[in-house]
């Protein structure tokens, strides 16, 4: 069923590349952090500058105690002067809520990475958050994420 539902989000993220709507995203709503938390994995994406030629990311959160959430944020880069060499990029980063519902985030990586910004969780699969679709307020970026 899982495989289902991914596959139809990747015959969907072309129609969504072309139909940018001018109004921002819809949000799922409440997001219980605590079944967030953990492991995911980026299957598709509008990629953010500093991810052209990144493959195999993993994005793993956990909670801060100051209740923010902590981004450990890790990916493969592919050289392409040189096919046969990936090198691992490892980050960690920040986020933070924008409200009670939990479902639009603020994320930086300012140490590493120098970026940072909206992280709004427009899907989930709220019986076993076993998928994710992340974008931000202009739909300049997507991230199709899973467990």
């Amino acid at each position: 069923k899982n495989f289902i539902v991914v596959l139809a989000l990747l015959v969907l993220l072309p129609t969504i590349t072309l139909c940018v709507p001018s109004t921002p995203p819809f949000t799922v709503g409440q997001v219980d952090i605590n079944r967030y938390l953990g492991s995911w994995y980026e299957i598709a994406l509008i990629p953010f500058f500093f991810e052209f030629g990144c493959t195999k990311t993993v994005a793993t959160y956990s909670l801060n105690p100051d209740g923010s959430i902590r981004v450990a944020y890790e990916t493969k880069i592919i050289k392409k002067q040189m096919p046969a060499r990936t090198l691992c990029r490892q980050t960690i980063g920040r986020a933070t809520a924008d409200d009670a519902k939990n479902d639009k985030l603020t994320v930086a990586f300012i140490q590493t990475l120098n970026v940072g910004g909206e992280y709004w969780i427009v899907r989930l699969d709220k019986v076993n958050y076993s998928y994710a679709v992340v974008s931000n307020s202009n739909y300049q970026f997507l991230w199709i994420l899973y467990r």
